[in-house]
């Protein structure tokens, strides 16, 4: 059986992650009925011990690792989840986006040839209006045209690139995923064309900045 680690990186959000680990139980529960199998790994940054404050969203992660405060978007975070991670692939959610029922068995159909899949997710501007990216998929990533919610790897490949290499800015996503793209070990990236797995809410605060 596949199995995919769903990585949730989070910092003193503790209203957005029990959200977003609620929906993404939903999501869990449709994936084990389709016979897909979904671990969701937290790593928390948060200056507080959400173990004495937060037992509900403890008891829904398969795996809560409490990190140092780092920052810089959850890069070091992010590092430290895919080493913890037990599945074939890893897709990543972000605390603040809003994930649907259907989403890990898209990232699994994205990947189910090749190592690198992307999928559509909703993105919401500062200004209220929604668009979906990425958008007109050429075959290649470009900066301002993909989110961390696209993407989902070859767990063995993504450990091959730290995150925390080429921090940049708010673009770290983007520099991360062109490098794991460009890796011999990737002979392909697939595109999947469905409905998005996700709302996006874009360059929110993370506190650990």
């Amino acid at each position: 059986m596949l199995k995919l680690s769903a990585l949730v990186t989070t910092c003193d959000r503790p209203n957005l992650l029990r959200a977003c680990l609620s929906a993404l139980q939903v999501a869990k529960i449709e994936a084990r009925n389709a016979g897909l199998s979904v671990e969701i790994i937290v790593v928390d940054e948060s200056v507080t011990h959400p173990r004495n404050q937060d037992s509900e969203a403890e008891q829904i992660a398969d795996q809560y690792l409490l990190a140092p405060k780092r920052g810089y978007w959850g890069a070091f975070a992010k590092d430290d989840g895919i080493q913890a991670a037990t599945g074939d692939f890893i897709c990543f959610c972000d605390d603040d986006n809003i994930f649907y029922p259907h989403c890990f068995l898209s990232y699994a159909e994205s990947v189910k040839r090749d190592s690198l899949g992307v999928v559509p997710v909703y993105w919401m501007s500062p200004s209220g209006g929604c668009s979906v990216l990425p958008q007109n998929w050429s075959g290649h990533f470009q900066k301002a045209n993909v989110d961390t919610a696209n993407f989902c790897v070859r767990t063995v490949l993504a450990r091959k690139h730290r995150w925390s290499e080429t921090i940049q800015d708010r673009t770290t996503d983007y520099h991360w995923i062109i490098r794991v793209a460009a890796d011999t070990a990737c002979r392909n990236v697939n595109f999947l064309c469905c409905s998005p797995v996700a709302t996006v809410v874009p360059w929110s605060s993370y506190p650990c900045n």
